[in-house]
């Protein structure tokens, strides 16, 4: 599943950057990576925050997130 996830978003990111839907699948596949990867914290807590962002209208907790 991993190497799926990791073709499927390195083929996207070769691609010209074109719109939002886009940008929103590239972000959800990266946040996929972290997820089965368990990066739920610490070094990529402000990417997870924005693959967050673009996924939900409402962020919870925004100052634990972001320490």
């Amino acid at each position: 599943m991993k190497n799926d996830i990791k073709d499927k978003l390195s083929i996207e990111l070769k691609k010209p950057i074109n719109g939002e839907p886009q940008v929103i699948y590239i972000l959800s596949r990266i946040r996929k990576l972290l997820d089965l990867n368990h990066k739920k914290d610490g070094a990529y807590r402000i990417l997870r925050f924005y693959c967050n962002w673009a996924l939900h209208t409402e962020i919870q907790k925004l100052k634990t997130q972001m320490q």
